[in-house]
């Protein structure tokens, strides 16, 4: 059935009531909308409607105003005029469904819109203070690069908004759509940037490594410098090769692979150290794959024990987990399992961190990875049974153990469908 006008305005009239059922039932009716085709003019009109003001109601979200733009992103065909026209009007939620309604839609009008808005952005005007990834999108289907990338490359330039903004230019990079002058600003800006993140990195000592601002900083660095790699910029190289001689093995780790792009030498001493780190050891076997240089991976971790640690320590490193790796880990058993497609092994790990941090007062704890195909190995794919209950080590069997991770992961999987 298609939403028109008529059903619209019937729901936006009703969202002035302040009665909460009434809103909730609405709110339920807004949200199955997403699934349904929206005729332009009504898409048009959820979009005005998103700048009005409703009664606050108990309870999240106390208006409706972000619901009304956030549902027109899963495909409805908006003008991007109207866009334009009541983004200054619009709260900064509704601001970024808006961005990110113009960075799905295909059109041109619709990325010369939000060219318009990136570049307004640069001048003063902004861009909404939000943390979650507005222009994915244009990561995923990068387009019109003639539009946008300079508004891109000026917002990083200017250090707005610069994860999602180099995110978005990462996209256009490795779908090679960048011009080469348009490399070269886009390299420019992202190794100003790094030139500053990477001296406040040095400054910090290793224990920092997992706080708040230290994350921040690496996270981000780590991406500018994957951007600056896939540019292959002649005039950047040097940020690159600074960040080989880092102290953190994740800045090695994306300065060796940038340097490598563009056939750089890089040291087997470097490589070294970044396979010796678990939480960096995976993503250098895969990139390396990549390449074509697997030859460059070492071979004391070129086994699947050591590439199942890292997929252990990078599931822990999650910031729902254990929002760190651990202090010590250790391999306890590798369980054979059958599979559709064959044997595959899942490795158990008993692992613990130190105080302060929260898990500490458990001390030993239980985790496993994998399973891995043996036909695959040596593989980072997992079959997807990564994970740990935080349970203590000595209150089961390994076995016990592991049955117990499997079996929460499938209800967890059977709840949501997908069993």
């Amino acid at each position: 059935m298609t939403v028109n006008v008529e059903d619209v305005e019937r729901v936006l009239a009703q969202l002035r009531d302040p009665d909460k059922q009434l809103r909730n039932k609405l709110m339920g009716e807004l949200r199955a909308w997403e699934k349904e085709p929206l005729s332009p003019a009504a898409a048009h009109r959820l979009l005005q409607a998103a700048t009005d003001e409703y009664p606050a109601v108990e309870g999240w979200p106390a208006t409706p105003n972000e619901q009304l733009v956030s549902m027109l992103s899963k495909g409805a065909q908006v003008d991007p005029a109207v866009a334009l026209e009541v983004y200054p009007r619009l709260n900064v939620e509704c601001r970024a469904w808006v961005l990110r309604l113009l960075a799905s839609l295909a059109s041109k009008e619709a990325s010369a819109a939000l060219a318009r808005l990136l570049s307004g952005a640069r001048e003063g005007a902004g861009l909404p203070d939000v943390h979650w990834p507005v222009l994915l999108p244009l990561e995923r289907a990068p387009r019109h690069p003639e539009l946008l990338a300079g508004p891109l490359s000026r917002c990083l330039e200017a250090n707005i908004w610069p994860r999602g903004v180099a995110s978005a230019l990462l996209g256009y990079a490795k779908a090679r759509l960048l011009a080469l002058e348009q490399r070269q600003v886009t390299a420019a800006a992202a190794a100003t940037r790094l030139s500053d993140l990477l001296t406040r990195l040095s400054s910090l000592d290793r224990e920092h490594r997992w706080e708040g601002e230290y994350q921040s900083m690496r996270s981000e660095a780590g991406l500018l410098l994957d951007l600056v790699g896939e540019l292959k910029v002649d005039g950047c190289r040097n940020v690159l090769a600074v960040a080989v001689q880092h102290q953190d093995p994740w800045i090695v780790l994306w300065g060796a692979l940038g340097l490598l792009r563009s056939n750089v030498p890089v040291s087997d001493e470097a490589i070294e150290r970044v396979a010796a780190d678990a939480e960096s050891r995976l993503p250098l076997f895969d990139c390396l794959a990549a390449l074509g240089q697997t030859e460059r991976y070492p071979t004391k971790y070129r086994n699947q024990s050591a590439l199942a640690e890292s997929n252990m320590v990078r599931w822990l490193i999650y910031p729902t987990e254990l929002g760190r790796g651990p202090d010590e880990m250790e391999e306890i058993a590798i369980l054979p399992l059958t599979t559709k497609d064959g044997i595959a092994d899942l490795y158990m790990y008993r692992f613990r961190t130190f105080e302060p941090h929260w898990a500490a007062k458990d001390g030993w704890m239980v985790g496993a990875a994998g399973p891995f195909l043996r036909s695959e190995q040596p593989t980072t794919r997992s079959l997807g049974a990564t994970f740990s209950r935080f349970e203590k080590f000595d209150t089961k069997t390994i076995e016990d153990h592991s049955v117990a991770i499997l079996d929460t992961l499938t209800d967890w999987r059977r709840a949501a469908g997908r069993a």
